[in-house]
C-alpha cells in the first residue's frame, strides 16, 4: 500500500504490499524480482503498480464542522479514514475504495482532494503559502499533470462548493438573481470543462488505457431532508449536533430562504 496527498514523495511500502507481488502467481512478481536483484528502486517498482488518484473536495475527505482547530487540521493534516482512502484494516473503521480495491492487486492511491476545493478556471494561485488555502480543481490537476505517472484511474468528484451561490450573488437583490445563478452555471460548465479536458488530453497520450470517472454532484435534496431531522433532533434535545448553525455562517446559502437555488 502506498498513499500520499501527491505521488512526488511515496511513502514506504508496506510489508503486506511487498509480500503480496513476491507470491510467484502475482503479476507484479516479475518487477518484485528486479527490485529483490537490485535492479529497481522501491520508487521504480511503485510506479510499476496500478494509480488510482481522487479530486475532490470534503465530501472526499474525513471532515466535518466542529471547533475551529479541529477543522483546521482535518484540512490541512488529516488525511484517510475517508471512503476513498482509509488503510485501517479494523471492523469498526471506514471499509475504503482503496482497501476494496487492494484486494484485487496491490496498487497506489493519492489523495488531492482539498476541503473547500472549488471548480475554476485556473490561474492565480497562492504562492509560498498555498498549502495552506484550499486547492481548487486547477490545482488538482496541476498536481497530477506534473507527476511523471500518470494514474491508471482518476476519480473526480468536485463542484459542491460552487453551489454556495449567495457568495457572488446579492440574494436581496431579486432582479439580479437569476442572471447571477445563469452565469454561475455557464462559467462551472466552461472551467469543468477546460480541466476535464487536460485530464483526458494526458491520459490520451499514454500507453496503456486510462480510465477517469467523473461522479455528480451530491443528491441535495436527500442531504437537506437529512438536514431537517436532524435539526428537529436537536430541538427535541439541544446537546445534540453543537455545531449546527455554524454552517450557515460557513455556508449561507444552506440557510432554508436560499437553499432553493442550490439545486434549480
Amino acid at each position: 500500500m502506498i498513499w500520499i496527498l501527491g505521488c512526488g514523495s511515496l511513502a514506504t511500502a508496506r510489508s503486506s504490499t511487498l509480500s503480496a507481488i513476491s507470491n510467484p502467481a502475482s503479476p507484479h512478481n516479475p518487477d518484485y524480482l528486479e527490485y529483490r536483484q537490485g535492479r529497481l528502486t522501491k520508487a521504480q517498482l511503485m510506479d510499476r503498480l496500478p494509480h488510482i488518484a481522487m479530486i475532490g473536495d470534503s465530501l472526499s475527505r474525513d471532515f466535518y464542522v466542529s471547533s475551529f482547530v479541529s477543522m483546521v487540521w482535518r484540512s490541512k493534516m488529516n488525511h484517510g479514514r475517508d471512503w476513498f482512502l482509509d488503510t485501517d484494516a479494523s471492523a469498526n473503521s471506514v471499509y475504503s475504495l482503496y482497501e476494496r480495491l487492494a484486494q484485487e492487486t496491490p496498487l497506489v492511491a493519492c489523495e488531492y482532494s482539498s476541503v473547500g476545493g472549488k471548480v475554476d478556471s485556473g490561474g492565480g494561485g497562492n504562492g509560498i503559502l498555498r498549502s495552506w488555502f484550499p486547492l481548487n480543481l486547477s490545482q488538482q490537476t496541476d498536481l497530477i499533470l506534473k507527476e511523471n505517472r500518470f494514474p491508471d484511474l482518476v476519480l473526480l468528484w468536485i463542484g459542491h462548493n460552487n453551489l454556495d451561490w449567495v457568495l457572488s450573488v446579492g440574494p436581496r437583490r431579486q432582479e439580479n438573481v437569476e442572471t447571477g445563478l445563469q452565469n454561475m452555471a455557464a462559467n462551472f460548465r466552461k472551467d469543468y470543462t477546460q480541466q476535464l479536458g487536460r485530464l483526458v488530453d494526458r491520459a490520451g497520450d499514454q500507453k496503456q488505457r486510462r480510465a477517469i470517472i467523473v461522479f455528480g454532484l451530491v443528491d441535495l435534496k436527500s442531504f437537506f431532508e437529512a438536514r431537517d431531522a436532524a435539526e428537529q433532533l436537536r430541538k427535541e434535545n439541544p446537546k445534540l449536533y453543537p455545531y449546527f448553525y455554524v454552517d450557515y455562517q460557513l455556508y449561507e446559502s444552506m440557510k432554508p430562504e436560499y437553499r432553493g437555488n442550490m439545486d434549480s
